[in-house]
């Protein structure tokens, strides 16, 4: 599971035309080839380091470039024009690439000057090759995604990147299935069609590894992370909870599984005989470690929890509670699992009894905080259905800071919707995704926007 822009090689692809080269000035070529390396170097400055193409105006020099990237293990590629170019030069580039194309559309002149000559008119005339280009990669069937920027600002291209990145990285994701679904909960599933268009393999764990993860559970217990108090009622519960964990990193590990849809619910866990306690704690605890988990069974939200951790990092798993109807806050908590990065600084999660869902052999640990406080982005998954396409629906929103001392899991509110009946509510309920959430610090919709569009999805943002 990767994080973050990471590990996910980016190439930048810079056409040009030397067609002009003979009537323009000696260092025309050369000071376009200074752009292309400023604009590789702001990348770098985002966290974003790329494979450079050079300068490509011909078959060799794409046919260079296309080696280059190869050789670098790319699986993005953006595209920044430096000029007017013809775009058989870039196709060419690109050829054998299937991954996500990002074109930087990059406006280098605030106002031209009315004295102006051909030569400094065609220099900044990236847009020219940007829709040469495009026009091609059109005709070619390529899906690609355009961001606009204003001299050389490589922020938003950064943060499409990540989501273009987050895309490829869900291509042949393995997400396990283990205890089936609480029964009537029809709006979890993920059914194999979309799960396909995705290139998502759906796993669904068999007898054999759940018995070689029961065989496992013996075996030596992790220590707790930083950040977390033990309540001295949960204190004898802990090595059960633990034990769930072996239980779950094992399948994870066996069955090579990047996310996972469980249902503690079940005799696999809550209701058998061998660990009978829900995996609050154990799910907690894989988050932290880069496997996203969804509860319940819920595989359509393992979607979203996939696409929000490799774009953030990691995601709590939540739902939405209910409205504020003075304040349009959405009030957001889960069953006790999470993610411990969105704890406030200095507050540490509680690790309590999970009195709510008893097991067979007792209770489990639910771990509880208050969000804290700052803007947050919430993404839910509606698999496709006869009258809607696949979905990400997605708000942002300041977390409040506040928190529920008494709900199960971690918990607070996020801005939603306007005091009283606003429309956002409507408009969440109409996009119809599956009820849980996963949930990430920042504004996240410039990458999700992204992602969605390289996921073949549309993506429904929800505004107050």
């Amino acid at each position: 599971m990767s994080g973050p822009g990471t590990a996910m090689g980016v190439g930048l692809l810079t056409p040009y035309f030397a067609f002009f080269e003979e009537r323009f000035p000696a260092g025309y070529r050369a000071s376009l080839q200074a752009y292309a390396d400023r604009l590789a170097a702001d990348l770098a400055a985002e966290g974003v380091p790329v494979t450079p193409s050079g300068l490509v105006f011909s078959a060799e020099s794409a046919d260079a470039a296309a080696e280059r990237f190869r050789a670098a293990g790319v699986r993005v590629v953006v595209v920044a024009a430096t000029m007017a170019a013809a775009p058989g030069w870039g196709s060419r580039a690109l050829a054998g690439f299937d991954g996500p194309i990002v074109i930087w559309d990059d406006r280098r002149i605030a106002r031209l000057d009315e004295e102006a000559d051909e030569v400094e008119a065609t220099r900044a005339s990236s847009i020219l090759g940007s829709v040469m280009l495009a026009n091609v990669l059109g005709r070619e069937g390529r899906t690609y995604l355009t961001v606009s920027t204003d001299a050389g600002d490589a922020r938003p291209v950064a943060r499409a990147i990540r989501g273009a990145q987050a895309a490829a990285g869900i291509r042949g994701a393995r997400l396990g299935l283990l205890g089936g679904i609480i029964p009537g909960y029809g709006d979890v599933v993920l059914d194999p069609g979309t799960a396909a268009a995705l290139g998502i393999e759906l796993v669904s764990v068999g007898e054999a590894a759940v018995a070689r993860a029961n065989a496992a559970i013996a075996g030596p217990l992790p220590a707790l992370p930083a950040g977390v108090t033990v309540e001295p009622a949960a204190a004898p519960l802990l090595e059960r909870s633990l034990r769930v964990h072996r239980y779950l990193r094992t399948i994870v590990t066996d069955e090579r599984l990047d996310a996972l849809a469980l249902n503690c619910h079940s005799p696999l866990l809550r209701t058998g005989d061998e660990l009978g306690v829900v995996g609050c704690l154990a799910t907690t605890l894989l988050t932290g470690e880069g496997t996203p988990i969804a509860c319940t069974g819920d595989a359509a939200t393992a979607v979203a929890l996939l696409v929000a951790s490799r774009i953030a990092g990691s995601a709590q798993y939540c739902e939405g509670y209910l409205v504020e109807s003075a304040t349009g806050e959405l009030v957001l908590s889960s069953c006790g699992m999470a993610d411990l990065s969105l704890r406030p600084d200095g507050v540490p999660a509680r690790l309590c009894p999970n009195e709510l869902y008893p097991g067979r052999h007792g209770l489990g640990i639910a771990a509880r905080f208050p969000f804290a406080a700052g803007p947050a982005t919430i993404v839910g998954f509606g698999p496709a259905t006869p009258t809607l396409p696949a979905r990400l629906v997605i708000s942002v929103g300041d977390l409040s800071g506040r928190g529920f001392a008494h709900l199960n899991g971690p918990s607070g509110s996020i801005g939603f919707d306007r005091p009283g009946a606003g429309s956002a509510s409507r408009a969440f309920i109409d996009a119809g995704p599956a009820h849980h959430l996963a949930l990430v610090r920042g504004d996240r919709s410039e990458e999700l926007r992204a992602a969605a569009r390289f996921l073949g999805v549309e993506l429904i943002e929800i505004r107050a």
